[in-house]
């Protein structure tokens, strides 16, 4: 995975939140377009996020671990991808 150099770091202070809504504050707080075909993400998961001025790679982690997804970083796009099994 590529890096993204950014100073800007994210919170998300959220007990119950979709990834969905987790990806649109993750674009507003890094400045990134994250992208993914609709069928890729459960939007029923809700996600238990505790994150305080976390890196843009920390926090596409936590959020893809808990939902079975990967992610690619180019510049400033971020695609989402169903996480292959080993």
């Amino acid at each position: 995975m590529a890096r993204v150099e950014s100073n800007k770091t994210i919170t998300i202070q959220q007990s119950s939140i979709s990834v969905t809504e987790a990806f649109k504050m993750v674009e507003r707080q890094a400045g990134v377009s994250i992208t993914y075909q609709s069928n890729v993400v459960n939007r029923k998961l809700r996600l238990h996020l505790s994150l305080y001025n976390a890196t843009l790679e920390r926090v596409l982690n936590e959020i893809c671990e808990q939902a079975g997804l990967d992610y690619s970083l180019r510049d400033n796009y971020v695609l989402i991808r169903k996480k292959h099994e080993v």
